[in-house]
């Protein structure tokens, strides 16, 4: 299991540029997630690349969803596609930096509260914990849904034919 959650792999397509690009034009939603449509991705795409991310359905919770970058690189009557998954910004920042925070004003109350001569310094180890399992429950969410949509990306943009993932 990889520990951050960034990925990139690359994808042979016996394609020209051109076609690819228009099958991923024509599975991706140009407006933002919370439009409800039947395309599977919304983002952008332009004439050597994209950035598009997988628009999430009505759920009751929302897992971490990977954007995909990727450059688009000719090489005759065949296409190369470099592409890069990570997790966005705003859920990096609040699903890693929110519970750091947490456990450091937990820390700090109980250094306080050892200081003031109650040794609850046992108690400390309950935060960092549950800190490890909830990052490690985070980032093994992330790769499993990441692997999934990295096989609906991988077969948009290859269609199945001829195609080589390295």
């Amino acid at each position: 299991m990889k520990l951050l959650p960034y990925d990139t792999f690359v994808l042979e397509v016996n394609e020209p540029v051109d076609a690819v690009l228009e099958r991923l034009r024509a599975n991706t939603y140009p407006s933002s997630w919370w439009d409800i449509t039947k395309l599977p991705y919304f983002g952008t795409t332009w004439c050597d690349g994209f950035k598009i991310m997988p628009v999430r359905r009505p759920l009751l919770y929302r897992p971490p969803m990977p954007v995909f970058c990727g450059k688009l690189q000719s090489k005759g009557d065949r296409t190369s596609i470099q592409v890069t998954a990570r997790v966005s910004w705003p859920q990096s920042l609040l699903l890693t930096c929110l519970p750091c925070a947490v456990w450091i004003v937990v820390t700090v109350a109980v250094f306080n509260s050892i200081i003031a001569g109650i040794y609850a310094w046992p108690s400390i180890f309950l935060p960092l914990f549950i800190l490890l399992c909830y990052l490690a429950g985070f980032n093994f969410l992330f790769w499993s849904i990441e692997e999934k949509w990295r096989g609906h990306l991988a077969s948009v943009l290859t269609s199945d034919h001829g195609t080589t993932c390295k």
